[in-house]
C-alpha cells in the first residue's frame, strides 16, 4: 500500500531558529526540535529571502534582496553541520544556500514559477509527480563536477522564459544556450555535505503525495548513510506513476 513516511524519534535543529516543524508533517513522525547540532539527527534551512550572492562569487542583481545577518547565522550552521557529519535539508531559500555553499551557482531572475503547481520528473525512478512553485531564483548545480552533486528531480518540461545569472546577462553554459540540454533542477543532492534541496515548497502540499514521499524517504536514507550514492536514492520502491489529469490538476 502506497503511503507517506514518518521519520521516527528524529530530532531537528533549524538553522535560523524559525520553528516549522508543524508544517513539516511530510517528515513529522516523533520529531522534537533542538537548540544545538550537537543534539540534532536532521538541520533544516527553510525558505524566506534571497542570499548574498558573494556567497557563490556573482555580482548583485538589481531584483535580489537579502539579509547578511541571516546568511552569516545560517553560514555557521552549515560549517558546524558538515563538522559534525549532520545530515541537512533545504527548502526554497534552503536549497538555494545549501547549492551555493556546495559550490554551486544560483540563477538571480526566472519567471513562471511564482504560484500554482507544476510537473515534475524523477528520472531513475520514470515517475511524474507535481510540485509547487513560489520562487524567482533557481538552483544550478551544473558547474560542478557530477560527482558532486545528483540531480534527483526535474521540472517535466522548462517552465521560465528567462535565466539571468545577473542584470542584462541571460545564462548559458559550456557555450551552448539555455534550451540545449538544460533542466531545471527541483531537487538536488550533495553527497559531499550530505544534503538534499528542494526548490519547491513540499510543506504546503498534501504530505501524502508521491514528491514528498519520495523526499521524505530520501531523507530516511540521508539519515542512514553519511554520502548516499545515486542508487540509494533512487532505488525506492512504491513511488507509482500519477494519472496525466492528476499531474496537471
Amino acid at each position: 500500500m502506497f503511503g507517506h513516511i514518518k521519520i521516527k524519534n528524529m530530532k531537528i535543529k533549524f538553522a535560523n531558529n524559525e520553528n516549522w516543524a508543524k508544517k513539516l508533517t511530510f517528515i513529522n513522525g516523533d520529531t522534537e526540535v533542538v537548540d544545538t547540532i550537537e543534539e540534532c539527527d536532521l538541520v533544516v534551512f527553510t525558505g524566506g529571502q534571497d542570499i548574498n550572492p558573494e556567497i557563490y562569487f556573482h555580482p548583485l542583481s538589481k531584483t535580489t534582496s537579502y539579509s547578511d545577518i541571516r546568511d552569516k547565522t545560517e553560514i555557521a550552521v552549515y560549517r558546524e553541520a558538515v563538522r559534525r557529519g549532520k545530515p541537512m535539508f533545504g527548502i526554497c531559500r534552503g536549497a538555494q544556500l545549501l547549492t551555493a555553499l556546495n559550490g554551486g551557482k544560483i540563477i538571480q531572475d526566472i519567471d513562471n514559477h511564482t504560484s500554482g503547481n507544476h510537473p515534475v520528473f524523477i528520472k531513475e525512478n520514470s515517475f511524474i509527480s507535481k510540485t509547487t512553485s513560489c520562487h524567482h531564483q533557481m538552483m544550478f548545480p551544473y558547474n560542478l563536477h557530477k560527482s558532486n552533486y545528483i540531480v534527483l528531480a526535474s521540472s517535466l518540461s522548462n517552465q521560465s522564459s528567462h535565466y539571468t545569472w545577473q542584470d542584462d546577462k541571460t545564462l548559458s553554459w559550456e557555450g551552448k544556450a539555455i534550451t540545449e540540454g538544460f533542466n531545471e533542477p527541483e531537487l538536488v543532492y550533495y553527497p559531499k555535505s550530505n544534503s538534499l534541496g528542494v526548490q519547491g515548497h513540499p510543506e504546503w502540499m498534501d504530505s501524502n503525495s508521491s514528491y514528498c514521499t519520495y523526499i521524505a524517504k530520501c531523507i530516511d536514507r540521508m539519515l542512514e548513510v553519511n554520502g548516499c550514492t545515486k542508487s540509494q536514492l533512487t532505488d525506492i520502491e512504491g513511488l507509482p506513476m500519477l494519472e496525466e489529469q492528476e499531474v496537471m490538476s
